[in-house]
């Protein structure tokens, strides 16, 4: 039975399963919802062992996190030893739902309208892993010549940073399981709607929440205005101090000097991939976005957030926040959090000691401030010219009837790296979603013209000589 007829016999099935895991709230940045963390677990643990893998659960020997460490779900099915082994990646925790009152409909209710599946992890990433289950169940039960054995390596901290995850990669007791040939990742968007996107490089990220003191409480403004340094005020001051966004640069000293310096044709390359500024403004609905120029060229979209560096803040708190009601003080206190994501050469260590070293020199003495890193993880890169990456582009194309297009990715996957460097396999990212499936947002989607799609693109992998 070829995979069109296949799917068609049997969508109504995985439409309602896909429902049922996305009905998980596996929220893994809260720990009221372990209980959750552990539904999901055990859902895949069900579906797995279902279509002949065997499974078991994984967990360092002493994990960072202690209890509250959430194990990666690992399943194998073994066609031969001496065949080459392809292990396909996912994350079952998903990101927290508010706000709630911007969602159309319940976001742990999936919903299905217009061809497209509302709910929390709709896209990231629960929709994408389970496309790539679609496809072992038609590779196990419909491919009479085999040609790999199939892993799942599906992870529950991929919302918080992966440190457990890590930890497991790193952890030798799991060494002879985790060298594979090849690691399959679905987890992000495609570039534009019309283009298909592969990935060949990651940004890192370094995540920090910055505390800032000046008073053990807060006092009249009226009173000592002008004369007691104001927290809050100090808070928007750093972040100008951060980042120049007329300029669009970030303003730490030195931390351009360790970015990796792309080649002509890779510039070209991404240039020719990339999405315009207008693009972007009416995908996200932005009222202004920040073009790059430097020496009168102005860089595309796709430069700015593959192959530069970036500085974002996340949130600010201090004071007084209640929506139409005043209180004239000094706070305390404020805090900030932002990230800095990174480039290759660009790493997370070096990151800190410029930011620790930047804000020494610009918060005030006798301020008491506290810089801490929440979590963290390396950039990834891939040399475009790799056969896998040949191979796969053109399975994309027979897949979606688009031509793919190879891209470096903004976000961050931090188990990557650590992959990379301790087993090095070919790293494959064909991503299934689009870039208005609302990733971390409200009303966030998966198009089942993708679901579809993602699964016949590892079909056709696995099948193709």
């Amino acid at each position: 039975m070829g995979f069109k007829e296949f799917y068609e016999a049997n969508k109504e099935r995985f439409l309602q399963e896909l429902k049922e895991f996305l009905s998980i709230p596996s929220i893994s940045t809260d720990p009221a919802h372990k209980k959750d963390i552990n539904a999901a677990v055990d859902w895949l643990k069900n579906k797995l062992e279902t279509l002949g893998f065997e499974t078991k659960t994984l967990l360092p020997t002493k994990p960072s996190l202690g209890k509250n460490a959430n194990p990666v779900l690992y399943a194998e099915y073994t066609v031969d030893k001496n065949k080459p082994t392809i292990m396909i990646y996912g994350h079952y925790d998903v990101q927290p739902p508010e706000p709630l009152d911007e969602w159309k409909t319940p976001p742990f209710a999936p919903d299905i309208r217009d061809g497209k599946i509302y709910a929390r992890g709709a896209n990231d990433n629960k929709g994408q892993l389970y496309a790539n289950i679609i496809a072992a169940e038609y590779y196990i039960k419909e491919v009479k010549e085999k040609q790999y054995n199939i892993k799942f390596f599906i992870e529950g901290e991929e919302e918080i940073g992966g440190p457990t995850t890590n930890e497991i990669i790193e952890d030798s007791q799991f060494k002879d399981i985790l060298a594979v040939d090849t690691l399959w990742i679905a987890d992000g968007p495609w570039i534009a709607h019309n283009k298909p996107s592969v990935v060949y490089a990651l940004r890192g990220i370094a995540y920090f929440d910055l505390y800032l003191e000046n008073l053990p409480q807060d006092i009249h403004s009226g009173i000592y205005g002008n004369v007691v340094l104001n927290p809050a005020n100090l808070a928007g001051y750093v972040i100008f101090k951060l980042k120049d966004i007329l300029r669009n640069r970030i303003r730490i000293p030195k931390i351009y000097k360790s970015v990796r310096k792309p080649s002509k044709e890779e510039i070209k390359l991404v240039e020719a991939a990339s999405p315009t500024y207008d693009e972007i403004k009416q995908e996200v609905n932005a009222g202004v976005v920040t073009p790059y120029r430097r020496k009168g060229t102005t860089f595309p979209p796709l430069v700015l957030t593959g192959l530069k560096p970036s500085l974002d803040v996340h949130g600010i708190y201090s004071g007084f926040t209640k929506p139409g009601q005043l209180k004239t003080i000094i706070p305390a206190n404020a805090w900030v959090k932002f990230s800095i994501r990174l480039v290759p050469h660009l790493t997370v260590e070096k990151t800190e000691e410029l930011v620790r070293s930047y804000l020494q020199q610009i918060i005030p003495k006798g301020v008491t401030w506290k810089l801490t890193r929440l979590f963290s993880g390396d950039p990834f890169y891939m040399d475009p010219a790799r056969p896998e990456l040949k191979k796969l582009l053109e399975v994309v194309k027979e897949a979606f009837g688009k031509d793919p297009v190879l891209v470096p990715e903004g976000g961050s996957i931090g188990l990557v790296t650590t992959f990379a460097r301790k087993y090095n396999p070919a790293i494959l990212m064909p991503n299934y979603g689009l870039p208005d499936d609302g990733l971390h947002s409200p009303n966030e989607k998966f198009n089942l013209s993708q679901l579809e799609g993602g699964a016949k693109t590892l079909v056709l992998y696995l099948t193709k000589k």
